[in-house]
């Protein structure tokens, strides 16, 4: 954000005037040949002010001696994790002070710590909405694989019945020669074992002589 900017050589009444005229501003930043070397946050300000002697000590004095001189200047790039981390390492009474956004060593704005941590639990609550609706996502799609597997299986088992009604010895093999599980009941009693998974050439060697077996 963009908030305004005072010189060192302004008095007291002119912040005091700033804050009355902008309810909405929390906070300005202190300049000198304009680079940032203080801030003056509404907060602050007028617990000086408020004291017994502050409003007559200050009003009429350079703001240097009202603004806060440890500031936290920030690079623009730094990633949103650890701009947090250095936000909320801050002591308790400036935790919620501006942080200075710096670009190419430049100052570039203000981040206000109460709207940083409103668009993360923004973007938290996104984020949680997203997984809410990647999960239900994957709990259709298992539905959906589970209804299928149960569909297949029926089918199997089907098919395998009309091959055991047929009593008949079907079956069937991949190109590795291994038989599938949906085969006729009459063709274990032909082999005398069960054939599902088996290699059908190694089962037909009982049945065939040397010759046939290289062939």
């Amino acid at each position: 954000e963009n908030v305004n900017l005072f010189s060192t050589q302004e008095v007291g009444n002119t912040i005091h005037k700033h804050f009355e005229g902008n309810p909405a501003s929390n906070g300005v930043v202190v300049v000198d040949d304009d680079k940032p070397v203080g801030l003056i946050m509404r907060t602050h300000f007028y617990q000086i002010i408020g004291t017994q002697f502050g409003y007559s000590v200050y009003m009429n004095r350079p703001i240097e001696f009202l603004m806060k001189k440890e500031i936290l200047c920030l690079d623009i790039n730094l990633e949103l994790g650890e701009f947090g981390l250095k936000a909320m390492g801050r002591n308790d009474n400036d935790i919620y002070d501006f942080v200075l956004i710096f670009q190419e060593d430049k100052y570039h704005g203000i981040v206000s710590i109460s709207r940083f941590l409103a668009t993360m639990s923004e973007i938290k609550q996104r984020e949680i909405e997203l997984l809410n609706t990647q999960q239900k996502i994957l709990e259709e799609a298992h539905e959906k694989e589970k209804s299928l597997r149960q569909e297949i299986e029926e089918r199997n088992n089907a098919i395998k019945k009309l091959l055991d009604n047929a009593d008949q010895g079907f079956l069937s093999f991949h190109d590795d020669l291994k038989i599938f599980k949906e085969h006729s009941s009459v063709c274990e009693v032909l082999f005398n074992q069960q054939i599902a998974g088996n290699n059908f050439g190694e089962l037909m060697k009982a049945f065939l002589d040397i010759k046939q077996h290289t062939i």
